[in-house]
């Protein structure tokens, strides 16, 4: 039996560079495997929940107890990330007895974009909840009834009650107030 030595070298060779190829994807895909494991903890290490608002509603807002500070924003939104230092304030100053929740409305396709790299780069110590349902008109009057749907807004709970509302930016000092009379009742 006569072995041609060119065809089984071309094929040795074919071969070698059939198996680099795969060895070089498979090392791009175990790269691309690797960030996005390590993007997926960051997103859970920062506390960065995606959920539903029925999820949020009954988890985050009907069980709690004590001051609960909630703050609706996004990151295309101006006046939300101009007041977002408020809150980072507020979460700093007060006691274990008052929470502040930063419920992000960021669209579901841009979120996993945009809203870790921001709480990371911004230093956000306040809980982040990301709300992922799209049709915000369903859920809006369950927060307030008054309430365009416009952000920012804040809404202050004490124990699972809504005592304070207000649809816009607000100052430090004005939420500040607010918690203080809500804490003093």
């Amino acid at each position: 039996m006569a072995v041609n030595f060119k065809l089984a070298g071309s094929i040795n060779n074919m071969f070698d560079t059939l198996s680099f190829l795969f060895l070089f994807i498979s090392l791009r895909s175990m790269k691309l495997i690797i960030v996005l494991l390590i993007f997926s903890i960051a997103v859970k290490a920062k506390g960065i929940d995606d959920c539903s608002f029925d999820q949020f509603y009954s988890k985050k807002i009907e069980s709690s107890k004590g001051l609960l500070i909630v703050n609706f924003w996004a990151t295309w939104c101006k006046p939300c990330l101009a007041e977002l230092p408020v809150f980072e304030k507020m979460n700093a100053e007060m006691d274990s007895s008052v929470k502040v929740i930063l419920a992000n409305l960021d669209f579901n396709s841009q979120y996993k974009k945009s809203v870790p790299t921001f709480i990371h780069k911004s230093k956000i110590e306040s809980e982040v909840v990301h709300i992922n349902d799209t049709d915000p008109n369903s859920w809006i009057d369950k927060i307030e009834k008054k309430w365009s749907g416009a952000i920012p807004a804040t809404v202050i709970y004490f124990d699972a009650k809504k005592v304070f509302f207000k649809e816009g930016e607000i100052s430090y000092e004005e939420l500040k107030t607010e918690t203080n009379k809500i804490k003093n009742q």
